[in-house]
């Protein structure tokens, strides 16, 4: 026959293992349901705004501005690009920005084509590009957020 102190040695491990088991589960639980916040940024919202070309020579600066294009995923029309083309598309991929070839009307005849690729670092654009054509040149716009 077994003793009140036998029973309640028995007893002291049995309600350990059940409030551990308890716990355990309530903490899986508990966990399972957490999850990390995030906000997804539309990659070219990333570039969205008003910039201002940089450049010592107060007659060198300009501004363009760049804005989503609604209905073309990861794509930006370029208003004003390098102060001299009207509006220029170019995809998005985190921050960094394409320009594929782009051809346009040059005044009193011919066409020019553009390429680049650029590179957003905070409020900084950096924007390497290439024009060829009836004029054929290299260019860098570096260019701040305003």
């Amino acid at each position: 026959m077994e003793t009140p102190v036998n029973q309640l040695a028995l007893t002291i491990p049995m309600l350990l293992v059940k409030f551990s088991t308890a716990l355990v589960f309530a903490l899986l639980v508990g966990l399972a349901g957490c999850k990390k916040e995030t906000t997804q940024v539309e990659p070219m919202a990333v570039f969205e705004g008003t910039y201002e070309k940089q450049s010592t020579d107060p007659a060198k600066r300009y501004t363009f501005t760049i804005n989503p294009v609604a209905s073309k995923t990861n794509t930006v029309t370029i208003s004003n690009f390098a102060n001299f083309i009207p509006n220029v598309e170019a995809t998005t991929s985190g921050n960094k920005l394409t320009i594929e070839k782009q051809v346009f009307p040059v005044s009193g005849g011919g066409q020019i084509s553009l390429t680049g690729e650029g590179i957003l670092s905070g409020d900084m654009l950096t924007i390497n590009y290439s024009v060829r054509g009836s004029s054929s040149f290299d260019g860098l716009t570096e260019a701040k957020r305003k």
